[in-house]
C-alpha cells in the first residue's frame, strides 16, 4: 500500500507532478472483537497538500483512490520508535480500548477498525511520534 501511495506522490499521476504530502500517514487496519486483525484489509492513506486538495491529480495506477476525509474525533494513544511490530501495536490498542471501557466510553468508539498513524519519515530514528487512534461515533 505505502510504494503505491509513494509512486502516486512522486509523479505517476496525470500532470506527472511531485505532490507534497503531510503527515501522518495513516494505515485503517479492521479487527475483530478478539484483536485479530485482517491482515489483508487495511488501507493506507497520505494527506496531501492544500495545493493539490482541490484538483487532486488523477492517478496513473486504478488501484489507488483519492477521497476526502469528513471530520471526525478520535481517541488517541501515541508512542515512539518505529511501528512495525504487530504485538506492539495490538498491545497499544487493548491499552487504549481498556482505558476508554475503565472511563466508561467503552460504546463511544467504532470498535470494527483503528488507524495507526505515522507522523515521521522512515530515516528519523530518534523522538519519533506515531498514534493508535479509536474513532469516536
Amino acid at each position: 500500500g505505502f510504494m503505491k501511495l509513494f509512486n502516486y506522490i512522486s509523479g505517476c499521476n496525470n500532470k506527472h507532478e511531485e505532490i507534497p504530502i503531510a503527515t501522518p500517514v495513516l494505515t485503517k487496519v479492521y479487527y475483530n472483537l478478539n484483536g485479530q486483525f485482517h491482515p489483508s484489509n487495511f488501507t493506507v492513506s497520505f494527506f496531501i497538500s492544500f495545493k493539490y486538495q482541490g484538483n487532486p491529480p488523477v492517478p496513473t495506477d486504478n488501484t489507488i483512490v483519492v477521497s476526502r476525509c469528513s471530520s471526525f474525533s478520535a481517541y488517541v494513544v501515541s508512542f515512539g520508535g518505529y511501528m512495525k511490530l504487530v504485538p506492539q501495536i495490538r498491545h497499544d490498542v487493548k491499552k487504549l480500548a481498556d482505558a476508554l471501557e475503565r472511563d466508561g466510553l467503552g460504546k463511544s468508539y467504532i470498535k470494527d477498525y483503528f488507524y495507526t498513524a505515522v507522523y515521521d519519515n522512515p530515516y528519523v530514528e530518534n523522538n519519533r511520534h506515531n498514534g493508535i487512534w479509536l474513532i469516536k461515533k
